[in-house]
């Protein structure tokens, strides 16, 4: 039951984030509303409880989580690019 709340909030909270996403290509630039989409983005990955060995066979939710988690895994990822370039000063050494 937790875990189905936790899935939900988290399914909710990427909605989010995508909508604001999409108004930041609409409506134009606002930081807020793009500080507030990584936020959801960030929240959401804390938020999923990963894949579960209980919905064997439900192979939607495996999608859904790497659906789910490909914001945050982007987001780390350049985050992680911009601080090696700073470090080192060569993006290419990933």
């Amino acid at each position: 039951m937790l875990d189905a709340l936790r899935r939900f909030g988290a399914l909710t909270l990427f909605c989010l984030g995508a909508y604001l996403v999409f108004d930041l290509f609409v409506s134009g630039f606002n930081l807020v509303v793009l500080l507030t989409a990584v936020g959801c983005f960030v929240l959401t990955h804390y938020l999923n409880p990963g894949p579960s060995h209980q919905d064997e066979g439900l192979y939607i939710w495996d999608i859904l989580d790497i659906i789910i988690e490909l914001p945050f895994r982007s987001i780390a990822l350049a985050l992680r690019l911009v601080g090696r370039t700073l470090k080192d000063g060569n993006p290419a050494d990933l």
